[in-house]
């Protein structure tokens, strides 16, 4: 008596299954608005970067892309969110190196996991950092002559920084140049410029970007940038490695991760987009204006190069025991 009522429901299942609405789960990547986290307040660099993308990407897949800026607790909060967003492709960030590698070195608890719980997509710029002095404060016009100061003057010697990288590199110039000096700390690249244009500090250890107009000036000296090779908008600024430093050399990365367990085909597809866009000569352009300069690479590049950042730079967080909890 029963047959006739269970074949009629394996029917109408098989029915159902076989729906448009069964298979919306099936429909080609992407298929709704995608949303691009940045970890810092609108208009600075991460910011252009995840708008240039943004607006690639719209360009090309066809659905809105839109960037939300998730600023606080030195990128944690929108690490936070996003490790915790559903791994479906439909919400990415914007990552620091910072955030992926030395986060567990610098706190004792943290709201995410940086080794586990991000897919890497691509790399997306790199970024020096620049050795500056106020010239006016401390008249010295290279590093040579900046070592004898320091050297001959340690009790008037400091330094600013306003990022973790910042005081990395700080602190591989005391082991290599066998200077010391006092280390001030500020609250980004804004108060650090801020404070060497004062006098208030010697050098400064800073991103080029709040720099650059005030270098132009002559109001702040470049004395070493910490890539292997010279800036071209400051090309005769000497590279540490060529002043004997390169224990100073640090690139800053800027890349795009998604939440782990994303599909392989998504991050597959996300990662061609990012190196199609990172090639394109205006969005080249775009990101030059910003002291950035765009690159890509296959997620498992990317996986090695954050990888080689960790294991170089959180033992030298560990000996110098700067914590941020």
């Amino acid at each position: 008596m029963n047959k006739p009522r269970s074949s009629l429901r394996r029917l109408m299942l098989a029915a159902a299954l076989a729906s448009p609405v069964a298979s919306f789960a099936q429909l080609p990547y992407p298929n709704k608005p995608i949303r691009i986290v940045n970890p810092f307040p609108p208009g600075g660099s991460a910011d252009v970067l995840a708008r240039v993308i943004g607006e690639k990407l719209q360009d090309s897949l066809k659905q809105p892309v839109v960037v939300e800026s998730r600023p606080g607790g030195n990128t944690l909060i929108a690490a936070g969110y996003v490790a915790n967003a559903a791994p479906d492709g439909y919400t990415l960030m914007i990552a620091i190196d910072f955030t992926l590698t030395l986060t567990k070195a610098l706190y004792r608890q943290l709201p995410f996991d940086p080794d586990r719980d991000f897919a890497p997509v691509s790399l997306l710029t790199t970024q020096p950092l620049l050795l500056l002095s106020n010239p006016r404060k401390m008249s010295v016009k290279s590093v040579p002559e900046m070592i004898a100061y320091a050297k001959a003057n340690g009790d008037k010697m400091n330094v600013g920084v306003g990022a973790v990288v910042s005081q990395l590199v700080w602190e591989a110039m005391k082991g290599s140049a066998q200077v010391q000096g006092e280390l001030i700390s500020y609250r980004g690249s804004q108060p650090t410029t801020t404070a060497l244009l004062a006098g208030d500090i010697n050098l400064s250890i800073d991103a080029p970007l709040t720099n650059l107009p005030f270098i132009k000036e002559g109001r702040i000296a470049p004395l070493a940038v910490t890539s292997r090779v010279r800036m071209p908008s400051l090309p005769e600024t000497p590279t540490v490695g060529e002043l004997g430093l390169p224990a100073m050399e640090l690139l800053s990365m800027f890349c795009l991760v998604a939440p782990a367990r994303t599909p392989q085909d998504v991050l597959l597809k996300l990662n061609q987009e990012m190196r199609r866009i990172m090639a394109l000569p205006d969005a080249q352009a775009k990101l030059s204006e910003y002291a950035l300069t765009a690159t890509s690479s296959t997620p498992e590049e990317l996986q090695g190069m954050l990888k080689a950042f960790s294991e170089r730079w959180s033992p030298v967080v560990r000996r110098a025991n700067i914590r941020l909890d």
